[in-house]
């Protein structure tokens, strides 16, 4: 039985900062960055600090790109996180940047009925109202 210790989120993004500061992100094609990358993004999330999340994900973004390619499904969910991510910080403009691509590349892998479509073509749609509203 494994056993599972439990951080404060603060104290494990202190250690996902430090795995990802040893890291050479340039250098490595590996889905352990990009998780890496994912956790420390959630952590900032979580702890209300969703432009510091938006920077995380941005570089996940371009990992699992290189990793799966640009017209993955993987990243276009990557997309789809950081749109909400964008969205929470206030980033209205990359939030729909996101939200449009993350919706062109998942329009091939999934149907417009599945759930996790219906809401991204909900934030697509309040993202570009606003837009039309500034």
């Amino acid at each position: 039985m494994q056993t599972r210790v439990a951080f404060p989120l603060a104290d494990a993004l202190v250690h996902l900062n430090s795995c990802l500061s040893s890291l050479h992100i340039e250098q490595v094609d590996d889905l352990t960055v990009a998780e890496i990358q994912d956790a420390t993004a959630r952590c900032h999330a979580n702890l209300g600090d969703f432009e510091k999340a938006s920077q995380v994900l941005q570089d996940a973004v371009l990992v699992v790109e290189r990793l799966y390619g640009e017209e993955s499904v993987e990243l276009g969910r990557e997309l789809f996180k950081l749109a909400g991510v964008q969205l929470n910080a206030g980033n209205l403009d990359g939030a729909l940047e996101s939200s449009r691509r993350a919706q062109s590349i998942l329009l091939f892998y999934l149907p417009p009925s599945d759930e996790s479509m219906k809401e991204l073509a909900t934030m697509k749609n309040v993202l570009e109202q606003l837009a039309k509203s500034r």
